[in-house]
């Protein structure tokens, strides 16, 4: 199960596990970002043009964790 929130130029989708994706359009491109449980996520990709890519959502680790 996913929940998603949409305005005029910004998607994001929640997935289980507390993972948020949120697409934003900037002219031409997409930019995406990323949390996990509410913090922010590192977002890695290939940059090899491909008709799919997979973006691994990486948690962050505070100094508290």
């Amino acid at each position: 199960m996913r929940t998603v929130h949409s305005d005029d130029m910004e998607v994001t989708v929640v997935f289980p596990g507390g993972i948020a994706v949120t697409l934003g359009l900037a002219g031409k491109s997409i930019d995406l970002s990323a949390s996990a449980r509410g913090r922010p996520a590192l977002v890695r990709t290939d940059l090899e043009p491909r008709p799919l890519i997979t973006v691994d959502i990486v948690e962050t680790r505070g100094p508290e964790d």
